[in-house]
């Protein structure tokens, strides 16, 4: 799924170059941070992305904009005790992991002279968020189709629309680095930002179990069980594994990045 939406940004890198007067393609690492009113059981966000803008002129201040990252904010591995029908008792380990991922288009508009040491931008983005949440079982006995995986369910998935307002600065690194020959072309950048969803999207929690729920804030009424795996004769393994929520996306973040401008 991730290669053939990283390809058209090197596809669209390419026509840039040979076509457009002005473009950017960037790596960068996003951290977001819930709002805990609205999401009070949600954990944060971290990840990595890949961006893309164009601008059809160089004395354009303004950049057409694409970001897609991929992110996680659930993640956890413990083992517990298995017993099988013919007598093998193993610790097996079982691994939950929740994704959030973010695809985005906006407008780039920059502030003061490309020429600068620093120059900053705002951007009004909009666009989808994908939410799921996985677990598996890897075991130490040999399954039957010769791999230790015992158990692995998606259990949870949504995607609904997103909006957000991305403010931040450009850093040109040859204003800063003699050793950094080209000009206005190799630049680092930080921003700050807000992402709010449309609707309501459900997210996970994996690690803060409750007792009682029903007065918990965007409770989802919903509780993931399954009867897991088979152990000695007349004992299927039901077990609580996660508590599911529902809320309208709240994100706070800080966005460390490169970007290479021709």
């Amino acid at each position: 799924m991730k290669t053939y939406l990283i390809v058209p940004f090197f596809v669209i890198g390419f026509l840039f170059q040979s076509s457009a007067q002005q473009w950017q393609i960037g790596l960068y690492t996003p951290f977001r941070i819930p709002e805990k009113t609205t999401m009070p059981n949600m954990r944060n966000v971290y990840g990595w992305g890949l961006q893309a803008a164009y601008s059809p002129w160089a004395t354009t201040p303004v950049f057409f904009e694409i970001k897609a990252d991929w992110n996680q904010y659930a993640y956890r591995t413990y083992s517990d005790a298995y017993y099988y029908n013919d007598g093998f008792v193993s610790d097996e380990f079982i691994t939950f992991r929740s994704k959030l991922n973010h695809y985005l288009v906006g407008s780039k508009i920059m502030i003061g002279q490309s020429f600068g040491t620093v120059r900053g931008f705002i951007t009004p983005q909009i666009g989808f968020a994908s939410m799921k949440s996985k677990v598996e079982i890897e075991t130490n006995k040999q399954t039957f189709n010769n791999n230790n995986t015992l158990y692995r369910k998606v259990f949870e998935r949504n995607s609904g629309g997103v909006y957000g307002l991305e403010l931040g600065m450009e850093v040109a690194l040859e204003k800063l680095f003699s050793s950094v020959s080209e000009k206005d072309v190799h630049r680092l950048y930080l921003s700050v930002s807000y992402m709010g969803s449309f609707q309501k999207m459900k997210y996970l929690n994996v690690r803060k179990m409750e007792e009682t729920l029903l007065n918990f804030p965007n409770y989802d009424g919903q509780i993931y069980t399954d009867q897991f795996v088979q152990m000695t004769p007349n004992n299927i393994y039901q077990k609580q594994f996660a508590e599911i929520y529902r809320s309208n996306l709240q994100l706070f973040g800080i966005t460390l990045g490169y970007i290479a401008s021709f």
